[in-house]
């Protein structure tokens, strides 16, 4: 099973720490839906749920790869909106261009007919972002940008409270190569979790069949780099 219901969520706490930064999806529906309804993405994916301590936990954001495995803390349903927050990291690579998988909430939202909002929060950039959907279907979005570097981005304060919402939590950017620069993280601190207790952990990996789809294309890439010619 995949929510690892024997791994209390609190062991997960560094998680939300300011060295990692996660994607952020709210849904207007119950718990026990949302689970569902991520549950059937993914699957239609290539992954299945596996188990996972929180030992066996990567510490670094670049441990894992969205291709092979997914990591997701869902929250229970606080005023009219469930979170689903999966541990990401925002680089150069073409997969990884947002810490928001914009396909779970547009998935999520079509699957159970609910309202959902995709946020992307980059605090050191002082930038956010939010799409909502209405079955499936977006009917608003914004985008954002004050001072970067700041702990308060008063839009974003605004927006929060005018929805409702919980557990947003501030990411940094973790863009690589020239002109990258350090960047003061905002922390994101486990022990302000609203609702704490009753997130469930998910976990994903590729079925055997996607792995092998995996290994075909890794290969196919190595041999373009090479200048193989395909037979």
């Amino acid at each position: 099973m995949g929510n690892c219901s024997s791994c209390p969520v609190k062991d997960f706490k560094p998680v939300f720490s300011l060295k990692v930064n996660t994607g952020h999806v709210y849904v207007d529906a119950p718990q026990a839906d949302v689970l569902r309804a991520l549950d059937r993405y993914l699957a239609q994916d290539g992954m299945e749920p596996h188990a996972l301590a929180p030992d066996d936990h990567p510490a670094a954001m670049k441990a894992i790869r969205d291709v092979e495995e997914r990591l997701f803390w869902v929250s229970p349903r606080l005023g009219a909106w469930c979170g689903v927050f999966e541990f990401r990291y925002y680089g150069l690579e073409p997969d990884r261009l947002a810490y928001i998988d914009e396909l779970v909430g547009e998935s999520i939202s079509n699957d159970l007919g609910a309202r959902v909002l995709n946020m992307e929060l980059i605090g050191g950039r002082g930038v956010w972002g939010f799409r909502l959907l209405e079955s499936g279907r977006e009917t608003a979005e914004g985008q954002h940008e004050e001072a970067p570097g700041k702990a308060v981005l008063p839009s974003l304060e605004a927006f929060v409270r005018e929805h409702g919402l919980a557990n947003c939590g501030i990411g940094y950017e973790n863009i690589p190569g020239y002109p990258a620069r350090a960047i003061d993280g905002i922390p994101q601190l486990g022990d302000y979790i609203e609702g704490l207790d009753r997130f469930v952990h998910r976990a994903y990996r590729a079925t055997a069949q996607r792995r092998a789809q995996n290994e075909i294309m890794r290969k196919h890439l190595e041999d373009a780099e090479a200048g193989v010619t395909p037979r």
